[in-house]
């Protein structure tokens, strides 16, 4: 299909985006709990950082799984092993990087808040509050993720390691995206805007 074609279709079938968004919660509640656990080992750990731990132990766990599905004995192989963990390092330092993005910037980070971050108070409304937690969950965070895990699965499978990394990465900034647009969206009603800047 390729990029844009797939973010057509989605824009086309946008219940398909719904969907998978609610498929994710789960694993988002799973890496606030790998990522509170750091907290409490590390106590000085910024909350930015254990979130992107999380994000990451939970997606290497789920890479090394859809690995091990497709593989007729439904077993792993060394190199497949560390492949899934290395595509779990990748997406957490991403996501470390996009917390601390939007730490500095004054953007509500999902990942952040579910860490035991928490909301801030943040002098924007909820509209921009939306838009920007849509950019950096979307496109900072999900799009890069989404296609690097892809990537190397096609590499931990023997397949050419292009094949479907585009279209990974659409339904990744589409999914991203409407998960950070709730998350800003719930930080601007958890803690309202004050002053002028209201949009």
């Amino acid at each position: 299909k390729g990029f844009l074609p797939t973010v057509q279709a989605i824009a086309e079938n946008p219940s398909v985006a719904g969907h998978t968004a609610l498929e994710s919660v789960p694993s988002l509640l799973g890496g606030a709990g790998v990522a509170r656990g750091a907290i409490k080992a590390l106590p000085k750990l910024a909350p930015f950082v254990a979130g992107a731990i999380g994000e990451g132990a939970i997606s290497a766990g789920q890479n090394a799984e859809s690995i091990r599905g497709a593989n007729p004995d439904h077993l792993l192989t060394p190199k497949q092993s560390a492949l899934a963990g290395l595509s779990g390092v990748i997406t957490g330092g991403i996501g470390a990087g996009a917390g601390k993005f939007a730490n500095k910037a004054g953007i509500a980070n999902i990942e952040t808040m579910l860490a035991g971050g928490g909301g801030k108070a943040i002098n924007k409304g909820l509209a921009r509050q939306m838009a920007e937690g849509a950019l950096t969950e979307g496109v900072l965070e999900e799009l890069p993720q989404s296609m690097q895990e892809q990537a190397l699965q096609n590499i931990a499978l023997d397949k050419p390691w292009q094949t479907g990394v585009t279209e990974a990465g659409a339904q990744g900034m589409i999914t991203g995206g409407l998960m950070g647009a709730g998350g800003g969206g719930f930080n601007a009603a958890v803690h309202p805007a004050a002053g002028a800047d209201q949009i």
